[in-house]
């Protein structure tokens, strides 16, 4: 078997990796000049930049073919849709930004800026410096449609309730 079909549906954690980031974390939150933090898990980078921009009231830019990828060649819809373990999404004072990076190395963890925060309330998505989306963070937050579908009983309702699941 190639080692594409041997790759796991669902990341497993590496509980090494994952107390190097804690440690590195709780350092650059201690410095001071994180803004906010969230990790990348359940839908990858979609989830976390669309959250963090929306409970900012921010706009947010991302350059995609900034961040760190688990293999070559990863499109722009899949790098925002990678789910893996031990990453994190930091939103940083500028002048603290290299400290934070500097933290991340100490640490021999992975620390790159990929976007900034700027005017108004869309996450805009760069890819080699062409804009490939801009909407809205509460396109895919608070502004989801919500739908109520209609309820009804069946028919079988009472029979199925009485049910006697002792056989005589």
């Amino acid at each position: 078997e190639d080692a594409e079909s041997k790759r796991p549906t669902v990341q497993v954690g590496d509980p090494f990796q994952e107390k190097l980031l804690l440690e590195a974390c709780l350092e650059v939150m201690q410095m001071g000049g994180v803004v906010g933090i969230q990790d990348m898990g359940a839908a990858g980078m979609t989830s976390s930049t669309y959250e963090m921009a929306e409970r900012a009231g921010t706009g947010v830019r991302i350059d995609l073919d900034r961040v760190p990828q688990r293999e070559e060649g990863m499109t722009p819809y899949e790098i925002m849709l990678s789910e893996s373990q031990e990453r994190m999404l930091l939103v940083v004072e500028p002048e603290k930004a290299q400290s934070v990076l500097d933290v991340f190395s100490h640490w021999e963890l992975d620390g790159v800026i990929i976007g900034e925060v700027i005017a108004g309330n869309d996450v805009e998505l760069y890819w080699h410096s062409e804009l490939i989306s801009a909407m809205p963070a509460s396109v895919l937050t608070s502004s989801v449609p919500k739908y109520r579908w209609p309820e009804a009983q069946p028919n079988d309702y009472e029979s199925k309730l009485s049910f006697d699941a002792v056989s005589k």
